[in-house]
């Protein structure tokens, strides 16, 4: 081969081989090129995934909070305390979430906006919005039914809590008033209350059932002024005020938690039952009480009462008689240390015309709470005492004697009782006083005086002709004790009264209710 030929050969190869370098290089470009794009491509489709999967699960979380955790503006009787809606909105609003979390989403899908400037900044965009798609897309079909599924999950759960903790709240509330006996006793009507009226203290709306209920919460419960109202009385529900729910009376309450305790001074006219609870007022407060370790607190709706019959007492005055619009009940709260609750005294005064007529006792509505009687006799209405005066030539120094014997007014008032409070008596305590023993010839003629023996109070009526009364008392009441008392005593006309055996009957009393 010539030399010009060898020249030529050499010369193409050269070339083929500087073409084959220059592809080779533009490969390797093209290739880290596309590997490079491939990488941004692919962070960009990885970003557009994780940020598809963030916004909707955002979305589902915003229209979350608007629909099931969000409370209306506007407060209506209904509105609820928890952070649900339990007024049977729940699953309605989870429908509601899954509307606006897709609207959201296919929101986000065509109203995406941004410039791209550049070729590979339109191609990076459009790959971040089309894997964007498809992670709006899959978590619309897929992602965002199974968290409606755990939330729906978790909602019936806390609902399931909520219920629970609303019937805990109702039964130990139940537990708490059967074991102690709490109740509330209107002092106007007499009628027994579990649930009184409660008025909200900011705007004076009425709750006639403000209780622990699924409906309002089981804690408080939202007043249409927006004032959150304790639902329980372990809350202070019993610090709000409160009204006698009866229609015929809606007069104003006292619901502390208190144990009632309702005593019923029973006798006709004129045999010294105001005088009775004259001086059991005053000792109760200034003797008694204080030597059984009582405290003592008067409500201050029946101060004024109270402090009227302590001052006619340390003057020496007689209270006048009661009449038929004077019957309402005198309080005195009692507390012991170790007493849970505190006791209220309900001491009652009827009127003693009232036991001529048995349908005005069974008008007396507070005989259904009683828990003890005292039944005062009047000796100078007994045939037999006012023979043996006459026998011994004395006239009786009681210028004023009761009207009714007291077989006739306790016989019209126990046929009352089991017509109308079947059931009362029987478990009830009853102290039998004897009075106005200080009359100056009773002791010598009679063989009485104040402060005896049960045993011998029982006896004197027993020998007076008072055979059926006793049996009559013994066979209703669960326990029956019988006293001598001089309700006056010694004092009067100016000088404080110092009655005699009243201190006993209450002693008696307190410990038997």
């Amino acid at each position: 081969m010539s030399d010009s030929a060898e020249d030529a050969a050499g010369s193409c190869l050269g070339y083929i081989l500087g073409i084959a370098l220059v592809l080779y290089i533009v490969y390797v470009i093209v290739c880290f090129t596309a590997l490079i794009a491939a990488a941004v491509l692919g962070v960009a489709a990885v970003i557009g995934l994780l940020w598809g999967v963030c916004r909707s699960t955002y979305n589902f979380c915003v229209a979350l909070k608007e629909n099931l955790f969000a409370r209306s503006g506007q407060i209506v009787d209904n509105s609820y305390v928890s952070f649900f809606d339990f007024s049977g909105d729940g699953f309605r609003n989870i429908g509601r979430v899954c509307k606006e979390t897709y609207t959201r989403n296919m929101r986000d899908l065509f109203h995406q906006r941004g410039a791209s400037s550049g070729c590979f900044a339109a191609v990076t965009r459009f790959v971040f919005k089309a894997f964007h798609f498809i992670a709006i897309l899959l978590a619309t079909i897929v992602y965002l039914p199974i968290l409606t599924v755990f939330f729906t999950v978790l909602y019936l759960l806390i609902w399931m809590m909520y219920v629970s903790m609303t019937l805990e709240m109702r039964i130990l509330e139940w537990l708490i008033i059967k074991v102690h006996g709490l109740f509330n006793i209107c002092r106007h009507c007499h009628q027994r209350i579990d649930i009184p009226v409660y008025r909200c203290p900011k705007c004076g709306t009425e709750y006639s059932k403000l209780i622990s209920s699924v409906k309002f919460g089981p804690f408080f419960r939202r007043c249409r002024c927006g004032e959150y109202l304790p639902a329980s009385r372990f809350f202070g529900r019993n610090e709000l005020p409160s009204i006698c729910p009866h229609p015929n009376c809606r007069r104003s309450l006292q619901s502390q938690d208190v144990v009632p305790v309702s005593i019923a001074v029973l006798g006709g006219p004129s045999v010294g039952k105001s005088h009775f609870m004259m001086d059991a007022l005053y000792l109760l407060k200034n003797e008694v009480l204080p030597r059984m370790h009582r405290t003592y607190n008067i409500p201050s709706a029946d101060k004024p009462i109270v402090d009227s019959l302590i001052r006619l007492y340390e003057m020496g005055m007689s209270p006048q008689g009661t009449r038929d619009s004077m019957i309402e009940a005198i309080c005195l709260e009692m507390k012991a240390a170790t007493w849970a609750f505190p006791q209220r005294l309900y001491l009652y005064d009827p009127p003693g015309e009232s036991f001529k007529d048995s349908k005005k006792v069974s008008s007396h509505r507070y005989y259904q709470n009683m828990k003890a009687a005292v039944l005062i006799i009047d000796p100078f209405t007994l045939d037999a005492v006012l023979a043996d005066y006459q026998r011994y030539g004395i006239a009786h120094t009681m210028m004023q004697r009761g009207a009714m014997s007291p077989e006739e007014s306790l016989e019209r008032w126990l046929i009352s009782m089991e017509r109308d409070f079947s059931g009362i008596v029987k478990h009830s305590s009853c102290a039998v006083v004897i009075n106005k023993t200080d009359e100056p010839s009773f002791a010598k003629i009679a063989g009485l005086k104040a402060g005896a023996p049960s045993a011998r109070c029982r006896d004197f009526l027993r020998r007076y002709d008072c055979d059926n009364l006793v049996n009559t008392l013994e066979g209703h009441f669960k326990r029956v004790e019988f006293f001598a008392v001089s309700s006056v005593g010694t004092g009067g006309n100016g000088t404080p009264f110092k009655p005699e055996g009243v201190d006993e009957v209450l002693r008696w009393l307190m410990d038997n209710i």
